[in-house]
């Protein structure tokens, strides 16, 4: 994401402040997720913990360790060579301004980028909090912890777009159901409201290598090989050896019904109104921050954070 005065394709004018929002790497289900599907024996089979009870839940693998690095690289490679402002050899840290969530999956994601990015010098790290400097919800970028939000997200479950939605669908979500053992005393509306939990275990076991579970974390490796090697998949990774069971055919559906629930929830006027400001208004005062040097801003963030961002500037 950049803020600039105008489009550098249109003017030949370069921006005067670049923003660069970035979700945390692939990692375990949330809890919310691994509690809806537990019922399942594959999902509890492919998330048990290798070292006790219980699963492993909410930590990096190692593919997002790298994923993370990667970016770095990437943006770091692509500012050296004035993709965004001149061209330089190095990229001064007092250049940069630098949030991310207090969740740890993210703190560590941006570890990582840094690693691959290599500012000359020492990046502030700046941690997101509410005004009141006791209040460490991280409400600006995890939507949940915001009170009105999730007040206003949970009076619109099961509405009549719901209803309707899930009586064109009932086969599938009865389908679901069955699979992975939800309790029938869940009506379909509530189960179409999940459809972006299985789009997620579906897109946690695709980034998962199988016998590197044992190396799930949240905190940075020590081996620096873990962060920088690219993980090689299995020849039979992908969709037909889910342990979850689903098709390519079911697998587009949910992502289909994820997005549209995704949409419901984050980009909507009524959505945007409780959560776009706060965001946006940040932005705004980094761009016109009279402060010298800070031309860049660097989030680390949630997927959902990014979908709020969008959503509210279209």
């Amino acid at each position: 994401m950049a803020s600039a005065s105008s489009s550098s394709s249109v003017s030949g004018k370069k921006p005067f402040h670049v923003s660069l929002l970035f979700r945390h790497g692939a990692r375990a289900p949330s809890g919310n997720a691994y509690k809806t599907f537990e019922g399942s024996e594959g999902v509890r089979n492919r998330w048990k913990n290798p070292h006790g009870e219980g699963a492993v839940l909410e930590m990096l693998t190692p593919v997002g360790f790298n994923q993370s690095f990667q970016l770095g690289q990437y943006f770091a490679t692509e500012l050296k060579r004035g993709r965004f402002f001149e061209p330089t050899e190095s990229i001064a840290a007092d250049r940069i301004k630098w949030r991310s969530s207090i969740t740890e999956r993210v703190q560590a994601s941006a570890a990582c980028f840094w690693k691959g990015f290599e500012a000359d010098g020492t990046v502030i790290k700046r941690v997101y909090e509410d005004e009141d400097p006791t209040d460490t919800t991280d409400s600006h970028i995890r939507p949940w912890t915001d009170k009105q939000y999730s007040a206003w997200s949970k009076g619109i479950l099961g509405g009549v777009s719901d209803q309707e939605l899930a009586a064109q669908h009932d086969q599938f979500l009865d389908t679901i159901k069955q699979r992975y053992n939800v309790p029938s005393k869940y009506p379909n509306p509530m189960i179409l409201n999940g459809m972006p939990y299985v789009h997620e275990l579906l897109e946690c076991e695709l980034y998962l290598i199988p016998d590197q579970i044992d190396l799930l974390s949240n905190e940075i490796p020590q081996d620096d090989n873990l962060i920088t090697q690219k993980p090689q998949f299995a020849a039979s990774n992908g969709i037909s050896s889910l342990t979850l069971g689903i098709s390519l055919e079911e697998a587009d559906l949910t992502e289909n019904l994820s997005r549209i629930i995704w949409y419901q929830r984050f980009c909507t006027p009524d959505a945007k109104k409780h959560l776009g400001p706060k965001l946006l208004k940040e932005f705004i005062v980094d761009v016109f921050d009279q402060r010298p040097k800070e031309e860049i801003t660097i989030v680390s963030c949630h997927d959902y954070t990014i979908l709020v961002t969008l959503g509210s500037i279209a």
